[in-house]
């Protein structure tokens, strides 16, 4: 993978941003990029609330399954909430097919923009009783 992810602990609403910039085309792409967000998350010692922003990330058509596969992994680890901003096509289908097989049903979403997906993951803490 030629790539990086981008975090951001946004400690205010204690929800962290995450924009990965990459082409994933390999197996091993997504590998080098579930090492990078373990990496990162593991420090907090409990799941988070996420925003994904994909307006720099790719998934050629044959790594929908890989990305699923991976996405899953990271979210039953690191992910209490999650969703998504400016997804492509690709990771939007990748992502909602992750979802749909998800054991804990976690809300998932798109959005326009980081504010309006944090407002989401906002409400999801509301509803569910948390702070």
């Amino acid at each position: 993978m030629t790539g990086t992810v981008d975090f951001k602990h946004d400690v205010r609403n204690d929800i962290v941003i995450c924009t990965p910039h990459a082409t994933m085309e390999t197996k091993d792409d997504f590998q080098e990029m579930f090492e990078q967000f373990d990496n990162y998350f593991r420090h907090f010692y409990r799941k988070m609330d996420v925003v994904f922003v994909f307006d720099d990330m790719r998934i050629t058509g044959e790594m929908i399954g890989v990305w699923s596969e991976y996405r899953q992994r990271l979210a039953q680890k690191h992910i209490r909430y999650a969703r998504r901003v400016n997804p492509t096509t690709m990771v939007n289908i990748a992502s909602t097919l992750c979802s749909a097989k998800a054991k804990n049903k976690t809300p998932n979403g798109s959005f326009k923009s980081i504010e309006e997906a944090i407002v989401a993951i906002k409400a999801d803490r509301v509803n569910a009783g948390i702070q």
